[in-house]
């Protein structure tokens, strides 16, 4: 009686699937964890182009629609996952509200960032920290007297 020898054997067949199995978790391990990067970057630049915004109308002396302005400047107020784009008059007058992605924080919470009108200056340094909590990754972001960088 001759055996036929063109089938898997069961070990062959679970050594195969467990290979697999390694392989996609690896594999998926890594996706997910260029989202969370993807996701930090995305606000990043989010947060950056809100500040050059800020730092363009200041040194533009743009006051929008409001009429008797004692224009001062922009700046941008900050809470734990959001800021927003405030006109400076006599008082602050929010322009725009913006919130980070879900599990993307501010960390150390920042003070407020102010551009001087004509200049776009900001007169200090100050570092904005954003941090992805699944990664534990954070960017870092410098306004160094009205230059932005990453």
């Amino acid at each position: 009686m001759v055996k036929n020898k063109r089938a898997f054997t069961f070990i062959e067949l679970l050594v195969s699937v467990s290979i697999i199995i390694l392989f996609s978790g690896i594999v998926l391990a890594y996706y997910n964890r260029q989202s969370a990067e993807k996701i930090l970057s995305g606000d990043a630049d989010a947060l950056v182009d809100v500040l050059e915004l800020a730092k363009k109308k200041a040194t533009s002396g743009d006051v929008g629609n409001q009429l008797n302005c004692d224009f001062k400047g922009y700046n941008l107020t900050f809470a734990a996952s959001t800021y927003s784009l405030n006109l400076l008059c006599a008082s602050a007058v929010p322009i725009s509200n913006y919130s980070l992605s879900k599990t993307v924080t501010f960390s150390p919470l920042p003070v407020k960032i102010t551009f001087l009108p004509l200049t776009g200056s900001n007169n200090s340094v100050q570092t904005v920290v954003i941090t992805e909590a699944a990664s534990g990754k954070s960017i870092t972001i410098t306004v160094a007297n009205g230059n932005i960088s990453r």
